[in-house]
């Protein structure tokens, strides 16, 4: 992995490892980031490797996209394809169409704990017209979508960028 071949080297029991502590933020870059980064969508289903390669015409380059978005673990921040979404959603509660918590539209919020016991004792047909249940797969649908947009580095100073940050992690800068 590209990435870390970027981060120095200590001993660990009498063998030399990648530091994967080290950890360099784009606001410690000390880079200008009004041209610097663009804004981007991910569509579905696109890998970081592929925004790179779109973007780049380099997917080693994808690494960027993880710095440049303060992302610390690329399964769960970066956006997921719908179908691996419905498997994690799945997996996690167990029941994809299950209400995860009820939405008050008069009020334009969730419904608070007390309100929320008495409308799971309901069956949703009697629910009031302004309560909406909403599911386990529509929450995380909302959070994953979220999750699209991101920012890239403009191509025309990914080098420049690169190089900012390899010597940030080097200590150089």
């Amino acid at each position: 992995m590209g990435y870390f071949k970027k981060f120095p080297t200590i001993s660990y029991q009498g063998i030399d490892v990648q530091d994967i502590l080290t950890a360099v933020l784009p606001s410690r870059l000390n880079v200008d980031k009004s041209y610097v980064f663009q804004d981007y969508t991910v569509p579905d289903g696109e890998s970081a490797e592929g925004v790179a390669e779109r973007m780049y015409r380099n997917s080693s380059l994808y690494w960027t996209l993880f710095v440049a978005n303060s992302m610390v673990n690329p399964y769960i921040d970066w956006p997921m394809s719908s179908e691996i979404l419905e498997d994690f959603t799945d997996k996690k509660y167990g029941d994809r169409f299950g209400v995860h918590h009820f939405w008050n539209n008069e009020i334009d919020r969730i419904v608070d704990d007390y309100d929320e016991f008495d409308f799971r004792a309901m069956d949703v047909e009697d629910l009031p017209f302004y309560i909406i249940p909403v599911t386990n797969l529509a929450y995380e649908i909302e959070l994953n979508n979220a999750k699209r947009s991101i920012v890239v580095v403009n191509p025309r100073y990914v080098d420049q960028f690169v190089e900012l940050y390899t010597d940030a992690v080097q200590g150089k800068a």
